[in-house]
């Protein structure tokens, strides 16, 4: 489950790159995948 969601926020941080686009929102994707937020967060969830 969570490896397609990382998958997902890597393709959209790179499509990001690609057209230029630095932001709030691209900076904080980089820094979730970067600290493997989606990963840590879904363990959380699970207890």
């Amino acid at each position: 489950m969570t490896e397609k969601l990382e998958k997902g926020n890597k393709k959209l941080l790179t499509l990001l790159r690609k057209n230029d686009t630095q932001n709030n929102h691209s900076e904080e994707l980089q820094f979730c995948i970067e600290k493997d937020l989606v990963r840590n967060f879904w363990i959380g969830c699970k207890g």
